[in-house]
């Protein structure tokens, strides 16, 4: 099959709905059952919501992926959702047919439905499930390695989404996605696991060619606590996935369409490529890295004054996703986030000075954590 015809198709096969970064647990209930998927409930978080798990396929191979961690992170999981569409959706039934006879993917959309519901990042106990593998505190996180227990996965995907501060390593370009390998020690050995999970990163990221000025590598520093890093210890090949921002694109439905085409990509190559391939190490180091220099938008030589000091300088602002509980959206609020020299800084948007007004007040300096208007 041509994945890239197969992703040129994408309207015919995206899962409708799913336009919004708000993704509370009744929504991915109601495409559960609409949709009719082959599901069950494998625990209960904290405050008692239940932690679905989705079945598709009949073969050998058998891959876990998980979203939503981390509540508000919902890319991968919508992505997931599109994924779900194409492979049960009778138009691309030769694709779906000759891929789910070779594996069977199950799915857990929301490991943190309590975040989900609160759009945070920890679950209700305050607890950052990623980084809760060692202590097991969490009932999400037990359940997770439960189900890990199970059998024997091929691979597990864990997916996430990043902040719109990550850029590709020396352009100007934003990280839509961005895939790791996790590293089990500080010395990044290469283990067998490892090395499958370095050949699945390279074949997915050859696959994304068309979008590769926006694909990077994920940092693969050491987290002793992180799941990842745990479960490549383990001995089982892991991907990262972490979706992050596409120009003009803050609901995240171009970053939502990239993640999909990488996980469609990622589970054929488990299922008709999974030998690694000789240059699977050179293509793995060749994908640029995360960098962290990207800003929402820059202002540019503005003037401000301070009594009768005048001086010219950055204004960096940041979007702050606030949870609207009453319109049940995300508001992308605008924060100041750095005042001075930002020429080494990417921006998103570059604003004019003049074309805003920072305070009413001209002769009182504006303050890092600041809302402005825009």
């Amino acid at each position: 099959m041509n994945l890239e015809k197969l992703f040129s198709q994408y309207h015919e096969w995206k899962e409708e709905g799913l336009d919004l970064r708000y993704l509370p647990l009744h929504i991915v209930e109601d495409l559960i059952q609409r949709n009719a998927y082959q599901s069950e409930i494998i625990g209960q978080s904290f405050q008692g919501r239940p932690i679905y798990k989705l079945t598709l396929g009949t073969g050998e191979s058998k891959v876990l992926l998980w979203s939503q961690m981390h509540g508000n992170e919902s890319s991968g999981t919508r992505a997931m959702f599109d994924a779900f569409k194409l492979l049960t959706n009778p138009d691309f039934k030769g694709f779906s047919n000759e891929l789910l006879q070779k594996i069977q993917i199950e799915f857990i959309p929301q490991l943190n439905p309590d975040g989900a519901y609160a759009y945070t990042r920890r679950n209700a106990m305050g607890i950052d499930v990623n980084r809760d593998f060692l202590q097991l505190a969490s009932p999400e996180m037990q359940i997770l390695q439960r189900q890990v227990k199970t059998k024997i996965y091929n691979c597990l995907f864990n997916l996430h989404d990043q902040r719109s501060i990550f850029n590709v390593y020396n352009t100007k370009h934003s990280a839509a996605l961005s895939l790791l390998a996790p590293v089990f020690d500080n010395k990044g050995t290469i283990s067998e696991s490892r090395k499958q999970s370095i050949h699945y990163v390279s074949e997915i990221y050859k696959s994304l060619q068309m979008y590769h000025w926006n694909i990077a590598r994920f940092s693969d520093e050491f987290y002793p606590k992180a799941t990842g890093d745990n479960f490549q210890k383990w001995g089982i090949p892991i991907i990262l996935f972490e979706s992050g921002h596409f120009p003009n694109d803050y609901q995240r439905n171009e970053t939502r369409k990239i993640t999909a085409f990488g996980i469609l990509a990622g589970l054929y190559n488990i299922a008709f490529n999974h030998e690694i391939a000789e240059d699977a190490l050179e293509v793995y180091h060749s994908i640029p890295q995360n960098d962290n220099k990207a800003i929402d938008i820059i202002f540019r030589s503005v003037v401000l004054t301070n009594g009768n000091t005048e001086f010219v300088t950055d204004i960096g602002v940041q979007y702050e996703e606030v949870l609207n509980p009453k319109k049940q959206i995300v508001d992308f609020v605008p924060k100041i986030y750095e005042i001075g020299d930002l020429s080494d800084r990417v921006a998103h948007e570059t604003k004019l000075a003049e074309n805003c007004v920072f305070h009413k007040n001209p002769n009182r300096v504006p303050k890092i954590g600041e809302i402005i208007d825009l």
